[in-house]
C-alpha cells in the first residue's frame, strides 16, 4: 500500500483529500504544519508528500530544503497543492516541486491526478508485476554514519539548487 504525507491546515481540504486517496487505496498521514511534517515523514516514510503552498513561501521552501537535504527523506517527491494563484506565486518565487495539484479538490479529477503523479514518481505499475520480475540492485556500500550522509546530501542539494537558480536566471 502506498503512503502519502499531507501537510494541510484546512480540515475540510484534508478530509476531501483523504476521501480522494481512499478511492485508490492510498494510506494518508496528515499534519497541519511544516514543523511536525519532518518527523512524521521519517516515521511514515511516504511515497509522496502533498504540501499546501500558502501565502508564506518560506514554509514551502523550508519543506523542499528539508526533504532535499535529509538522507532519510531524500528522493521523496514533493507535490504542491494550491489555488492557481498560490501555485503561480510559488513558481514566480522560484519554489519548485515535483508536480502541482490545483485546489479545491474536485472528484474524481483530483483522484486521477494523484494517481498519475504517483505513477510518474514511483512507477506505480510495478506493484502489479509478479515478484520474480522485479529485480532490485544489490547494495554496493553500507552507510556507517548517517550524519555524514546527511551532510553529503546537503552539499549535493545546495550545489544542485545553485545550478538550477543559475539556469533559471540565464533563461
Amino acid at each position: 500500500m502506498q503512503k502519502v504525507l499531507l501537510i494541510e491546515k484546512d480540515e475540510k481540504i484534508a478530509s476531501d483529500i483523504r476521501c480522494a486517496l481512499d478511492l485508490i487505496g492510498v494510506q494518508l498521514a496528515s499534519t497541519p504544519d511544516i514543523i511536525s511534517s519532518k518527523q512524521l515523514a521519517k516515521e511514515a516514510m511516504p511515497s509522496l508528500i502533498l504540501a499546501r503552498v500558502g501565502k508564506n513561501q518560506d514554509d514551502s521552501q523550508a519543506l523542499f530544503l528539508n526533504v532535499g537535504t535529509n538522507a532519510s527523506l531524500f528522493g521523496i517527491p514533493v507535490v504542491f497543492l494550491g489555488t492557481e494563484q498560490e501555485l503561480t506565486r510559488a513558481k514566480n518565487a522560484g519554489v519548485k516541486a515535483f508536480a502541482d495539484l490545483n485546489l479545491p479538490v474536485e472528484f474524481p479529477q483530483f483522484t486521477y491526478e494523484v494517481q498519475r503523479v504517483l505513477a510518474d514518481a514511483l512507477n506505480w505499475e510495478a506493484d502489479n508485476l509478479p515478484d520474480d520480475e522485479i529485480k532490485l540492485p544489490e547494495p554496493t556500500t553500507t552507510v556507517k554514519n548517517s550524519t555524514e550522509l546527511d551532510d553529503k546530501y546537503a552539499l549535493l542539494f545546495q550545489l544542485q539548487s545553485k545550478i538550477m537558480i543559475s539556469l533559471a536566471e540565464t533563461g
